[in-house]
């Protein structure tokens, strides 16, 4: 009888051991999962401060490569996708048309794209759909704009209105803090501020400059939220017919030791390079957005512009970079992404580049 309660005993034991070591393992599980989102999303929301600074980024970099890339940081940093890996159970999928999966996050990385003489600079697109980009617009022209009339008929924002350029104080060049600044005298708001009064003082361009900051709460859902900016101006404003999106290019701390003076000198003035990048809706998963942008009329445009800038300066504006994203171009066929320089030029020389960017729209979409 002694024998038997002992056993019994024993297995009570035994079954309550193995139920805390089961309650211990949940609780580790559980609390592996919040570190890990915790720690993603910190790396999502400073990625710039960590490829522009880190050593440690230089794995990530070598991963995805150095050149004409798209960093899709959800993807790579997705809490969800990287458990997944090993708990094949927590697979998610997201919908075509969720901008999280394939907008990008701050600017390309790309290295020496004004070396490049590519019609199409992306080496993310196969031969086949460069050239049926290419073959698209041969017999195309840009679709063109009345500017007369009080309306409003540019629209000018930020959707990573943080972009920030380096500053010279007594003669020195010093960066912002993460590349990035709040202050809009230092941001591609200043670049935004300067195309406008060129536009309307200039070419009597009624202009709408909208400053909002899109980043917050989390840099890589900015898309969504820029776009909600662009709907409630065409509500208030429908004869809103151009969009331009104004951001500044990024490169690692490396990179930019080999982009010294990357510049041109326009009229005695150091200006910085433009390029115009034009999403063509595929998507980092190639299925593509339910609403695909309209990005062969807007490769048209953009080709345009880049083709009136270098006949100012030679070199002045670098390839059209086509990417998978949809960066709101859906939204019309006069959609622009301009990146006005790089993290390693300064306002002054982004601010130099309005006269020149402002003449150009003005003349295209004019058919001037």
């Amino acid at each position: 009888m002694h024998m038997k309660k002992r056993k019994v005993h024993l297995r009570m034991a035994s079954a309550k051991r193995k139920i805390k070591n089961f309650q211990y393992f949940i609780t580790v599980l559980v609390l592996c999962i919040l570190i890990t989102r915790f720690t993603f999303a910190f790396i999502g929301n400073n990625m710039d401060s960590l490829l522009s600074y880190s050593k440690s980024a230089s794995i990530i970099t070598e991963t995805i490569s150095s050149k004409n890339v798209l960093l899709d940081y959800n993807a790579i940093l997705s809490p969800t996708n990287v458990l997944s890996l090993q708990m094949p159970f927590m697979t998610y999928t997201k919908s075509s048309d969720d901008s999280n999966s394939v907008q990008v996050v701050n600017a390309t990385i790309t290295a020496d794209d004004d070396e490049s003489d590519d019609t199409v600079s992306d080496r993310e697109l196969s031969e086949k759909l460069k050239t049926e980009i290419i073959n698209s617009i041969k017999n195309s022209n840009v679709d063109t704009s009345d500017f007369s009339g009080k309306e409003p008929k540019v629209l000018i924002y930020h959707t990573h209105t943080n972009e920030a350029y380096i500053e010279v104080l007594n003669g020195e060049a010093v960066t912002t803090s993460a590349d990035r600044s709040t202050d809009h005298t230092k941001s591609v708001v200043a670049v935004g501020d300067a195309l406008t009064e060129e536009l309307k003082s200039k070419y009597g361009i009624v202009v709408i400059h909208d400053t909002t900051d899109h980043e917050p709460p989390y840099l890589g859902t900015a898309y969504e939220r820029s776009l909600a900016t662009i709907e409630k101006y065409k509500k208030l404003y429908p004869s809103l017919e151009v969009f331009i999106d104004i951001h500044r290019d990024g490169f690692s701390a490396e990179d930019l030791l080999k982009r010294k003076n990357d510049y041109v000198t326009i009229d005695g003035k150091d200006c910085a390079k433009i390029m115009l990048v034009v999403g063509n809706g595929q998507g980092s998963s190639g299925q593509g957005f339910s609403v695909m942008p309209k990005y062969q009329e807007n490769y048209v445009l953009a080709k345009a512009v880049t083709d009136k800038l270098n006949t100012i300066k030679g070199g002045f504006a670098k390839s059209v970079l086509v990417k998978t994203g949809r960066y709101n171009q859906h939204v019309s066929t006069k959609c622009m992404l301009i990146e006005v320089g790089h993290n390693g030029n300064t306002i002054e020389q982004a601010k130099n580049t309005a006269p020149y960017v402002a003449k150009v729209i003005y003349q295209v979409l004019s058919g001037k």
